[in-house]
């Protein structure tokens, strides 16, 4: 084999390209001195040189550091490039980021990345009707079953760890196991990328932030630790973060137990500028190392970067943050091993216990500030403000008051609250409530709201408020509640019948608000329920307001028990996710004329898996419908009644559409258990089977305009709109806006 040019060399050596023949190419560099020579004068040239030449001199006799040695060059310093994609038997095809393709039961969607030992893909498992991260071992390492072991202990060491911070593992497959013969296993698919991909983005952390997501960190390396794994590569790069949510965690537990299969014995373990001084001289990982590592990633979110130089890194953390936490970072990251904290427990103690004591220092001296300015100004300007704020509810001095450390104020009362717990506690009756930020929402419990208007009034959801993690059910017994500027984001377990807004004989109503679920491949994913939940005749109003949840989920959950009278009124609102008004009857023995349900809906889109389902004893509700100028698509059925007379259900449900668009996705536009089997496939491209089978069943022609389909939801991706279709005058303003808001 001839050598290659001197700039065909130079393109391998900073990633550029990759050789079409890797592992001869690889051969010929093991044996040619001149060529192995040009290739770490190339090296020297970039970043990093000094070290990663250092570095580069792995040879085949050192095939036990090769995935350590790919981590370096590959994810720290770019050196190496991509895999070979025709060499994946799994794929199919590959277009830009967009591949198909099959491992076992998951459909491949897009490939997210390329690591040193793996690359990643996005799937879906339709199984489970939830989309999946998948990480396969590279083609480049068959044939070394001792690295696919290496590679497959990654997913075992974190699969026997429960922390809510540790990323979990799904599945495992193995070589010859049946899943087209590759190794890999299967995880939450996490939108929001790492910590690495903030620092670039984003620069510095705030204070607050800073220690959420440290605190998280340190605990997630506290549970491992206690069960006996050691992580050994804590970095940025290691850490996700959820795109839309407060979820962080530790993942890539790759060289945890690399020691086991005897990887990385007598070599750095570890990544530079991270790994500890005692793991760069030689020395095996611990506690301590981690510790050094988590203190190094600390320093790099308080400056925005490490420090390039021993002589900068005084000034550069003097600059970006708080004699506390230099403290905190000096303590972890001291160069002898010794002088560290204990145990990452002690440390995320140290961190809370010193964040919270730097804060009462703050709002002390805060208060003192605002004392000594009181002094300093006139009386007579004093007076005139205050009777002039007075007159409008205090509203100016409250504003300037939920600037300091408690956010939330009651209109006519000056002075503010640390929570609307502690506001609606602190004063009986009716209130109107401002917050300055989401955490001062849900930081205290609530108290019982029966017979209690309130309202809410936050910095705007669908301008761009602040996220709200909220666990449990907000509920509402008499009386009404208004929300307006919130964006809200339910956690935890909900039961089925319940919900995250529970309002019963109540008036509920949403301005500029935003609820979303989190879907299937969260682990903070909410089962059961629905997002509004309405009892007893209840009324809710929904005005420039968002809604999500998973396929699974309900927009609105309502009972219509004999007696009650229920009114939905929804305009220039969106909802996506699962069924959008599904309907049950608790009591349906009870006294009275049958339930009713009213809903108005205008100038709305709905993209759903079932549009009105009626549940249990639904049939015998009075539901009616009035839509106008809507756009509303059903992946599966428009209105499902099984399990319910069908004379009952035409008799009980009214639809009533003007100017909308109508489309499903499924056999038919109504499931019921007296429907014909089988039944045509849509697809005749304007939708004339819904038509016919929604006029079939209720036994009269409409004006309903149906089509084929409306939009294609493609997660993490812009949706795509029916270019065939105007949507002129339907669907509100929504509609531009719908992939940014659902992504």
């Amino acid at each position: 084999m001839d050598c290659p040019d001197r700039t065909v060399l130079q393109a391998w050596a900073t990633g550029r390209e990759v050789p079409a023949d890797e592992p001869a190419w690889a051969d010929h560099l093991d044996a040619c001195e001149i060529c192995r020579a040009a290739m770490d004068e190339a090296i020297a040239a970039t970043d990093d040189g000094g070290l990663v030449r250092g570095l580069a001199g792995c040879r085949r006799e050192h095939e036990r550091i090769l995935p350590t040695l790919r981590s370096l060059l590959e994810k720290d310093f770019g050196v190496a490039g991509m895999p070979d994609w025709k060499r994946f038997p799994f794929l199919e095809s590959i277009e830009g980021r967009i591949v198909t393709g099959r491992i076992g039961r998951l459909e491949l969607k897009e490939w997210l990345g390329a690591g040193s030992m793996g690359a990643v893909f996005r799937a879906v498992d339709p199984a489970l009707e939830r989309e999946v991260a998948v990480k396969v071992l590279r083609p480049e390492y068959e044939g070394h079953p001792g690295i696919a072991a290496l590679f497959l202990d990654e997913a075992r060491a974190a699969a026997g760890l429960r922390h809510e911070s540790i990323l979990p593992i799904y599945d495992v497959f193995a070589p010859g196991g049946g899943d087209d013969g590759v190794a890999g296993y299967v995880m939450p698919l996490v939108s929001g990328g790492t910590l690495a991909d903030r620092l670039a983005g984003g620069g510095a952390f705030d204070p607050g932030e800073w220690v959420r997501v440290l605190q998280r960190i340190t605990e997630a390396l506290a549970a491992a630790h206690a069960a006996g794994v050691l992580h050994r590569d804590v970095k940025p790069a290691n850490v996700l973060l959820e795109g839309d949510g407060p979820g962080v965690w530790l993942a890539d537990f790759g060289l945890a137990r690399a020691a086991h299969h005897g990887y990385g014995s007598d070599s750095l373990v570890g990544t530079p500028g991270y790994a500890a001084p005692e793991i760069v001289a030689g020395g095996t990982g611990s506690v301590a190392a981690d510790l050094h590592a988590l203190g190094k990633v600390a320093l790099e979110m308080a400056c925005g970067r490490l420090p390039r130089s021993a002589e900068e890194k005084p000034a550069l953390e003097e600059k970006s943050f708080p004699a506390w936490a230099s403290r905190w970072i000096a303590w972890l990251t001291d160069p002898e091993p010794g002088n560290r904290p204990a145990s990452a427990e002690e440390a995320a103690r140290a961190l809370v216990v010193s964040f919270e004591s730097a804060a009462a220092t703050a709002r002390r001296a805060a208060a003192g500030r605002r004392l000594r300015t009181g002094l300093a100004i006139g009386f007579g300007l004093i007076l005139a403000t205050w009777i002039t704020d007075a007159a409008l509810g205090w509203r100016g001095t409250n504003a300037l008051l939920r600037k300091g450390a408690e956010k939330v104020s009651i209109d006519g009362r000056p002075g503010t609250h640390a929570s609307v717990g502690a506001a609606l506690a602190a004063v009986p009756g009716d209130l109107a409530i401002r917050v300055g930020n989401g955490e001062a929402l849900f930081a205290d419990a609530w108290p019982d709201l029966t017979d209690r208007t309130i309202e809410i009034v936050g910095d705007g959801a669908v301008k761009g408020g602040t996220p709200v993690a909220k666990a449990g059910s907000i509920r509402v017994k008499g009386g009404g509640l208004k929300l307006v500027g919130l964006d809200l984001r339910p956690r935890g377990d909900l039961g089925s019948l319940s919900g995250f807004l529970e309002i019963e004989n109540a008036r509920l109503v949403l301005e500029d608000c935003s609820i979303r679920k989190p879907l299937q491949n969260s682990r903070t994913a909410v089962t059961g329920g629905a997002l509004v939940f309405l009892s007893g005749g209840s009324e809710f109003v929904a005005t420039r307001s968002r809604f999500l949840t998973d396929r699974g989920g309900k927009a609105i959950l309502a009972v219509g028990n004999p007696g009650t009278e229920t009114s939905i009124t929804l305009s220039d609102t969106g909802f996506a996710g699962g069924g959008f008004l599904h309907v049950v009857a608790t009591d349906p023995a009870a006294a009275g004329a049958p339930g009713t349900i009213g809903v108005e809906i205008a100038d709305s889109t709905v993209i759903c898996s079932g549009a009105f389902r009626l549940g249990r004893n639904g049939a015998g509700v009075k539901v009616a419908v009035r839509s106008r100028n809507n756009l509303w698509q059903s992946s599966d059925v428009f209105l499902s009644a099984k399990e319910q007379d069908g004379g009952s259900v035409r008799e009980a449900f009214v639809f009533e559409d003007e100017g909308s668009l109508l489309a499903v996705g499924g056999e038919r536009a109504v499931e019921w258990d007296a429907a014909p089997a089988g039944g045509e496939r849509q697809g005749e491209g304007d939708g004339a089977l819904a038509k016919r089978d929604w006029e079939s069943f209720l036994g009269r022609q409409d004006a309903s305009e149906w089509v084929d389909w409306i939009v294609q939801y493609r997660p993490g991706r812009a949706p795509l709109w029916n270019n065939e279709l105007s949507f002129e005058g339907r669907g509100g303003r929504l509609l531009g806006s719908m992939g940014e808001t659902f992504e």
